[in-house]
């Protein structure tokens, strides 16, 4: 990971956005505040090598291509 950021969050935000609410009794908000981490990274990942798979090669895919193959359909 490439770390262009680390910053403070506002977890009580957070919490209301992501889970609708900041009551300690829903066990996110729990965790939320009482494990995770009081600083959060943001950045790029790099991938530094694929890994080789042998099975269900036709079916195996890179992150653009799903898209790729949805939009291609419904152009049909």
């Amino acid at each position: 990971m490439v770390v262009d950021d680390v910053y403070k969050p506002d977890k009580v935000k957070e919490a209301e956005k992501v889970f609708g609410s900041n009551d300690y009794a829903h066990p996110a908000v729990t965790y939320l505040h009482n494990h995770a981490k009081e600083y959060y990274i943001g950045g790029k990942l790099q991938a530094i090598n694929r890994l080789n798979h042998y099975d269900y090669i036709e079916n195996r895919c890179t992150p653009p291509s799903p898209f790729e193959t949805s939009l291609e359909m419904s152009l049909r």
